[in-house]
């Protein structure tokens, strides 16, 4: 009887070492994924699962967004196609408008 407890006992440490190593961690991104898929705005620079990066111009409904991808250019996305945000549109052009004035040299 006490190995069988023993067996039974080692079985559901090694499931609850799965759950907390494995399926916590991955539920926690998917949650953190869906926050940040609920707060794009427009202003926002992301990058999407295929590697286009732009700026977030507006968000047509619930599941596209319009992107400002270089000066004149536009492209329309689905909302689950963004991979993350970068950073804010207006913290890029501040820093570039930062090193324009004070002349920065590129390394």
């Amino acid at each position: 009887m006490t190995s069988l407890a023993t067996q039974g006992l080692l079985i559901a440490i090694v499931f609850v070492v799965f759950f907390l190593v494995l399926v916590r961690p991955q539920q926690r991104r998917l949650k953190r994924h869906r926050e940040m898929l609920a707060g794009l705005r427009p202003g926002l620079r992301i990058a999407t699962v295929g590697g286009l990066v732009g700026t977030i111009v507006s968000v047509d409904d619930a599941n596209l967004l319009t992107l400002k991808v270089a000066d004149g250019m536009t492209v329309t996305i689905m909302r689950k196609a963004v991979d993350s945000v970068i950073e804010p549109a207006e913290a890029v052009r501040t820093a570039t408008e930062d090193c324009d004035h004070h002349q920065c040299a590129t390394a």
